[in-house]
């Protein structure tokens, strides 16, 4: 993902604009932190899974 202010500002100006591609780059860059962080709240890998699916839709909406 990139690093710094300006490319992330030109990130999220590119997924502001529907680029699905962009969106792409967040989502493999924070899924894995997102999915690890619902586990540890419900203890359950299926409901971890879901609560990723429904965070980047509500995300990308």
């Amino acid at each position: 993902m990139e690093t710094n202010q300006g490319d992330r500002s030109a990130l999220r100006a590119r997924i502001r604009d529907g680029d699905a591609e962009a969106f792409g780059e967040v989502f493999d860059a924070y899924a894995r932190s997102v999915y690890n962080h619902a586990f540890r709240l419900t203890g359950d890998w299926s409901t971890a899974e879901d609560i990723v699916s429904l965070t980047f839709l509500e995300a990308w909406r």
